[in-house]
C-alpha cells in the first residue's frame, strides 16, 4: 500500500497589511480657440503615506510634470 505526504505552501502576509495600492487617471480635455490637452496621473496609497506623479500637455503651448 503506497504512502503519500504532502505539503500545503502560502506566501505570508507582511505584518499590518503593507500592501500598496494604484490608481492611474488619463484625461484629455478639449476646450474652444484652444488647443487640447492631455493629463495623465498615477497614484500610489499604503496606510498613511501616498505619492504620485502627473503630466500635463497642451500640444504646443505647455508641458508640465508634478511629483509628490
Amino acid at each position: 500500500m503506497p504512502i503519500s505526504t504532502g505539503q500545503a505552501v502560502s506566501t505570508p502576509e507582511p505584518e499590518g497589511n503593507f500592501a500598496w495600492q494604484f490608481k492611474l487617471t488619463p484625461s484629455v480635455y478639449q476646450t474652444t480657440h484652444q488647443p487640447n490637452a492631455t493629463d495623465l496621473n498615477l497614484r500610489a496609497n499604503t496606510q498613511a503615506h501616498a505619492m504620485w506623479i502627473g503630466q500635463y500637455d497642451q500640444a504646443g503651448q505647455f508641458h508640465q510634470i508634478r511629483l509628490g
